[in-house]
This record gives structure tokens, C-alpha cells and sequence, in this order.
């Protein structure tokens, strides 16, 4: 039996002391109580997924008289809100260390958000051409992605990576890429300006036969 042990309590305890003299059998005692202040809950909001770029929401609502405090791997972002909007670009640990200021007792916990890149799209950049002739937008295909194309004027879809088009009018065509794995997505649009053929011959004439125009 130690004399000063170590304790652990995990509620408010009281300990009770004994002192034996062995040459005598004479005994002393004391109490000592413990009071066992509770850790706060410290919800990160859990792990999620995500696509590059977008924003999500993390941790939880408040407590009065928690403070709040976020890092980040990789570093890069801190926070004293509750419940803050992140960004991320990949994927991201956010590590909350919430502390109840009357007592100090602190618990950290953490939120992974796995981030998902966006694809590439390309959609050829602007162009011109003659009225009456065709250009093609876009680039190759990469396997396991969508594409959709509109167009404004509206008039045009097509679901190639590599449509041909042939406008009458200056037209922007719209294209959405889409990661199917993922549902990642990026725009991106290219002009096509129509210039307009014309021809002039002059005015008609009347003339004698052997006299030049």
C-alpha cells in the first residue's frame, strides 16, 4: 500500500487515508476529495467527402462559455468559431480543441474531409469562321467522364467531347464535365464568332455591243 498513490477518478471521489503505527497500533486518518470536472463534447461534425473547391461546414452549435480553436493538415487554416466553412482544395484533417473556460478541461477532436479533384474541361477557346462553314469545339475524351454541352443561343446539346458545329450566328457553347466516380464537375465555354460572306459585283448596266462595262 502506497503511502501517496496516483488516481484517476472519473467522477468526484472521496479518498480515505489511514496511518498505522505498527510498533504501537495507534492510527491517525484523513479524507481528501477529489472533484471531477467534466471534459466538453468537442464535435468536429465528423468525416466527409467533398469535391475541390466547394464549401462545407464542419464542427457543431456553440456552447456558452466553450472557446473554440481549429488548425489544419496541411496547414493553412485556424478558427475560434463553433462551427466554421472550409474550403478545401485537398484532401484535409481539422483538428477542434474545445475548453470549457471556468475549469480549463480541454478535448480535441478531428474531421477528415476527403476532397475529390475537379476535371479539366476544355472547350476549345473562342474561334471564327465564315457563315455556311463547321469548326469543332472541345478535346478528347478521358474515360469515365461525362460531358453536356448547351449553347447560347440555345439550340445546341451534345454529349461528345468533340462535337462539330456549324452556327449561323456568333454563338457561346457551354461545357459541363462531369467525373462520374465522383459527380465532380467544371464549365468551361468557347465563342464561336460568325462573320458574314458578301459579294459585290456592282450595279447592273446597259451598254452597246462592242463597248466596254
Amino acid at each position: 500500500i502506497q503511502s501517496n498513490p496516483s488516481v484517476k477518478p472519473m467522477l468526484t471521489t472521496a479518498f480515505y487515508f489511514s496511518d498505522i503505527i505498527t510498533t504501537t497500533g495507534c492510527t491517525a486518518g484523513d479524507t481528501i476529495i477529489v472533484t471531477v470536472n467534466p471534459l466538453p463534447v468537442a464535435a468536429s461534425g465528423g468525416n466527409h467527402t467533398t469535391c475541390a473547391g466547394s464549401n462545407i461546414q464542419i464542427g457543431g452549435k456553440a456552447v456558452t462559455g466553450d472557446t473554440y480553436s481549429w488548425i489544419s493538415k496541411p496547414t493553412g487554416f485556424t478558427s475560434t468559431f463553433s462551427s466554421p466553412t472550409v474550403n478545401p482544395t485537398v484532401t484535409t484533417d481539422y483538428f477542434l480543441t474545445e475548453k470549457i473556460t471556468a475549469t480549463g478541461c480541454a478535448k480535441t477532436d478531428t474531421a477528415i474531409i476527403t476532397t475529390n479533384p475537379l476535371p479539366v474541361p476544355k472547350a476549345g477557346g473562342n474561334q471564327a469562321i465564315c457563315v455556311g462553314s463547321s469548326v469543332q469545339l472541345g478535346s478528347t475524351t478521358t474515360t469515365g467522364h461525362v460531358y453536356s454541352w448547351i449553347s447560347k443561343p440555345k439550340g445546341f446539346t451534345s454529349n461528345s467531347s468533340f462535337p462539330t458545329v456549324s452556327p449561323t450566328v456568333t454563338t457561346t457553347y457551354y461545357l459541363t464535365e462531369i467525373i462520374s466516380a465522383t459527380g465532380c464537375n467544371k464549365k468551361d465555354s468557347a465563342m464561336v464568332t460568325v462573320n458574314s460572306v458578301t459579294a459585290h459585283a456592282g450595279k447592273d448596266s446597259t451598254i452597246c455591243l462592242g463597248q466596254p462595262d
